[in-house]
């Protein structure tokens, strides 16, 4: 009873990443509906599949699971299938905001990829892939390797405020306390650049709780003198709206910029 999602993916429920994701490869192409004429059924089994994986490589989707299944066999339930994860407390402003950023942002994903396609496309998804098993080394507590896989994704999609952020969390275990400030500071400029902004308030507290471990007894008594930094306010609407139409319309000016350009072109 307890392997429902391990079954989808043909895995035993003490299956490594690694076996999680090739055996997700394998069943994602298999029953893919662009391979059946668009089958319903298999359409219906392939979204299955990209649940199981969703939550199986997941460290803390996939710990939440077993408990729920472990909970589930006392109680002599015959079927997990009523089984939705709750998602862990959002880093981003919202966990919409959280799924965006993990599977979109810095993964080279094809034009017109949906959610529940995307995942098929190996190359689109490759440091995806790369950050869910960093994922995985860091809540076993192997934050080396954790900290080595965080390093490539930054590396290769600097634009992910997620990457930096799971980044700057690895080098705090390690002590690395430099690198963690520079890691989520990057999540802070990030969140800036975002339409609409995001307040990050997450990053927040965790960079107050850095310069408390970089500066000790000095950090005591900045907060005692200065207070702590107060974090950012909310964002009305109207804040929204105005910076969603600066958004807009520097989009339209550089359409206009190239626009022109290309009459410049075909006139010489």
């Amino acid at each position: 009873m307890r392997d429902d999602l391990y079954r989808q993916l043909q895995v035993s429920s003490e299956a490594s990443f690694g076996e999680i994701k090739k055996a997700y490869y394998r069943c994602a192409k298999a029953c893919h509906p662009d391979l059946h004429c668009g089958s319903r059924q298999m359409e219906e089994q392939f979204l299955q599949v990209v649940h199981a994986f969703d939550v199986l490589s997941d460290p803390l989707q996939r710990s939440a699971y077993d408990k729920w299944c472990a909970e589930a066999a006392k109680q002599g339930k015959q079927s997990l299938s009523n089984f939705h994860v709750k998602r862990p407390s959002s880093i981003m402003d919202s966990p919409a905001d959280d799924i965006l950023e993990e599977l979109i942002v810095g993964n080279r994903v094809p034009t017109g990829s949906s959610l529940q396609t995307l995942l098929t496309d190996l190359e689109g998804t490759e440091w995806f892939m790369t950050f869910r098993e960093g994922k995985t080394y860091f809540y076993k507590g192997n934050y080396d390797a954790a900290y080595q896989l965080f390093r490539r994704c930054t590396g290769k999609c600097g634009v992910n405020i997620l990457y930096h952020y799971y980044m700057a969390e690895a080098a705090m275990k390690l002590g690395r306390y430099r690198r963690a400030h520079k890691h989520f500071q990057r999540c802070l400029d990030l969140g800036q650049e975002r339409v609409p902004i995001q307040r990050l308030e997450r990053v927040h507290r965790r960079m107050v709780r850095l310069r408390d471990k970089r500066h000790g007894i000095l950090a005591k008594v900045i907060n005692m003198i200065a207070g702590k930094p107060e974090l950012p306010a909310k964002a009305g609407t109207d804040a929204v709206i105005a910076e969603t139409n600066r958004a807009m319309a520097r989009l339209l000016r550089e359409a206009e910029k190239e626009d022109r350009e290309k009459n410049q072109k075909r006139l010489r």
